[in-house]
């Protein structure tokens, strides 16, 4: 697996064996995550080089042979940890596909999987999550193949590593009943200009209030929490059809330019690059 890392270059694509299964594949040197959240797992194997990433409160550092998994919800960033840049691969898996996997393989029924451990020493299995993300990309050769080598893999990856949980959103809100409202205002109204004064309004609280039980209940700022959404439907035009300055606008970016910043921030790739991906 061993490569030379190249200056910031990533693929991000739908699979085409799966409904609803993005892959990424990158070579990082000076690209930097901001912080954000996946509404999918991110699983995923380092080729070459250091991984240096924020996870729960902590920096965490993925080398090679290692396996990377994050549950749904969990705010993380990453870059390279060493000058020499880092070379990965990656899989955003939708929660009901793992539980899916999961219940096939014994598992208890409607329960999705936990994973206490974002970064795991595993060589065996990071070799073979490694020949189904390649298997993945080679979307011309045998679906057969790749479908069934990436469910065996996910299911390897559950029976050592996972626990079960009944819950379907994995960063639960410490405050729920006053932070609830607020996230559902942000996703619904994600391309307007709200202030913290519409947010706290729907908590019933003063502004400074809700913005600290905000950052301590999801772990992100507000506008951060708003960005991500805007990203997310700039992400689902694009799938669409739209054309760029028209999913900018509809997802609710001052501009194209302003949109493309923030989406290769959060997704590791421009918005032209993602489109090129999808209908070249």
């Amino acid at each position: 697996m061993k490569k030379k890392a190249a200056q910031n270059q990533a693929r991000l694509w739908k699979a085409n064996q799966f409904r609803d299964l993005d892959l990424l594949k990158a070579s990082f040197t000076t690209h930097r995550y901001n912080r954000h959240i996946h509404k999918k797992y991110v699983m995923g194997v380092i080729e070459t080089g250091v991984e240096r990433f924020f996870h729960r409160g902590k920096e965490h550092f993925a080398p090679p042979k290692h396996l990377i998994v994050i549950n749904p919800g969990e705010v993380h960033d990453g870059s390279s940890a060493t000058e020499q840049g880092f070379i990965y691969r990656v899989a955003y898996v939708h929660p009901d596909l793992v539980k899916k996997i999961a219940e096939a393989w014994g598992k208890k029924p409607g329960a999705y999987p936990f994973f206490r451990q974002a970064v795991t020493k595993d060589p065996q299995l990071a070799e073979k999550f490694f020949k189904a993300h390649v298997l993945l990309e080679r979307e011309t050769q045998s679906k057969l193949a790749a479908q069934t080598c990436f469910i065996e893999v996910v299911a390897e990856i559950i029976n050592r590593y996972a626990v079960f949980t009944e819950a379907a959103s994995f960063k639960q809100p410490q405050n729920p009943g006053l932070i609830k409202k607020a996230l559902e205002q942000i996703r619904d109204q994600a391309r307007e200009n709200l202030s913290l004064d519409d947010l706290a309004r729907q908590a019933g609280l003063s502004k400074y209030h809700f913005l600290r039980l905000f950052k301590e209940s999801t772990g992100l700022p507000p506008h951060a929490y708003q960005v991500q959404q805007r990203v997310e439907l700039a992400k689902g035009f694009i799938e669409k059809g739209h054309d760029l300055s028209q999913s900018a606008y509809k997802a609710g970016f001052s501009d194209q330019a302003h949109m493309t910043r923030q989406f290769r921030a959060i997704l590791g790739v421009t918005p032209g690059s993602f489109r090129r991906s999808l209908f070249s």
